[in-house]
């Protein structure tokens, strides 16, 4: 039979104290700068549990510190940022030099700003790349990431679209006007040379513009989705136990991991608040581009939807679906928590484990956002394709 935990009043106030003045092993207190509490040693490993390719790629840009053994180029990042710088001033100079006042200006000029936000989503995630690989350590052991092996065939077929918008622009397009767009006005006559150029150009802008957006949003998803798995996981934890079993250390320890997850949602916040943000606006104005090349009738449309239209309307659909997943998964741990403690209540009439309850209850739903601007929710969805379609409307009205 099990022991009525009413007649132990002491010690569920010691359990009580101890729940709020220790933290569990992998509590993450903020720091200023964001640093963590949690001393990692820089040599270790994370095991297998990581997308394998997800993780190279963001270590060779220079996102992440070394995470397993056969990554040893260190420098390999300062590649990655000479491209982005060089992208980020060839169209600066292509707008310049093209600059009419009308539809392709516009295009152009999104284009900018966009691989301006993309910089900048570079570099937000490097300044903050010691506190994303520490974020990636604590998660591996909590639970793995799922679809390990979709995310990292995801990867393959995202870096083989610049590749592919290369190839399908060199068919479809004007070779001479293009070339002359790209080389800044001046006309090359060697067919060869058009080729050349038209390739590396539409290569570098698809690699800058949305394969690097992809990636990220890739990431950010993978982390959201393993938040949610694991507060899954608690609530079939939960409904496992009958009213009485759910005692007073069962509850403890649910709110123990409860608070291990929400510290790492807090840091995740933190890493992420400025280049989600970006990566959404970035979403947003590519396909804003799309839409305004369609609405005029400006050549290379096909490609234009297929490369850049749909991608970046699946990416910013997906980021904001597990994001916003993560407060849904939150309430349904409350729901369960609830239920199972006051079904226990009202068998047991043990009113002092009620505070542990107010203590889950009392506590809002944590909620991702961009910068306290934009918050990702499922909602949001319909709010970010009504901003799309109005602005996309204001910036290409005749």
């Amino acid at each position: 039979m099990p022991q009525n935990p009413c007649s132990r009043k002491s010690e569920i106030a010691v359990h009580t104290s101890s729940i709020r003045k220790s933290s569990p092993k992998l509590y993450v207190q903020h720091l200023p700068r964001s640093t963590f509490a949690v001393s990692i040693s820089k040599s270790q490993e994370i095991n297998s549990n990581l997308p394998s390719l997800l993780l190279s790629v963001l270590h060779l840009t220079g996102l992440v510190q070394k995470l397993n053994k056969g990554l040893e180029l260190r420098n390999a990042w300062l590649v990655f940022y000479v491209l982005l710088l060089f992208k980020n001033l060839d169209m600066l100079i292509i707008s310049i030099v093209n600059f009419n006042g009308g539809i392709s200006f516009k295009t152009n000029l999104l284009v900018t700003i966009t691989l301006f936000s993309n910089f900048m989503m570079w570099h937000s995630i490097r300044h903050r790349k010691n506190d994303l690989t520490s974020v990636l350590r604590m998660i591996d052991p909590l639970h793995p990431f799922i679809y390990r092996k979709r995310t990292n065939i995801m990867v393959l077929i995202i870096f083989t679209f610049p590749i592919m918008y290369s190839f399908a622009t060199i068919l479809v397009c004007d070779r001479t006007s293009t070339s002359i767009l790209y080389a800044y006005g001046y006309e090359l006559k060697s067919v060869s040379a058009q080729i050349i150029v038209i390739c590396i150009k539409t290569f570098l802008q698809f690699l800058i513009h949305s394969t690097f957006p992809f990636l990220i949003a890739i990431l950010f998803c993978n982390l959201c989705l393993s938040c949610a798995s694991c507060f899954n996981c608690l609530t079939r934890k939960i409904l496992q136990y009958s009213p009485e079993e759910f005692g007073l250390s069962e509850q403890i320890e649910i709110l123990k991991q409860k608070a291990k997850l929400d510290d790492i949602l807090d840091n995740i916040q933190i890493i992420f608040s400025l280049s989600s943000f970006l990566l959404i606006t970035s979403n947003i104005l590519s396909c804003c581009t799309v839409l305004g090349i369609n609405l005029n009738g400006i050549n290379r449309r096909l490609t234009s939807v297929l490369f850049y239209g749909i991608p970046n309307l699946v990416s910013l659909i997906a980021v904001l679906w597990t994001a916003g997943g993560l407060p849904v998964e939150q309430h349904e741990l409350k729901e369960a928590f609830y239920k199972k403690v006051h079904l226990r209540f009202l068998m047991l009439r043990c009113s002092e484990e009620l505070q542990f309850k107010r203590e889950l209850l009392e506590k809002p739903d944590f909620v991702l956002n961009g910068c306290n601007i934009f918050f990702y929710t499922r909602s949001s969805i319909l709010t970010a394709v009504g901003t799309l379609l109005t602005y996309t409307l204001l910036v290409y009205e005749r």
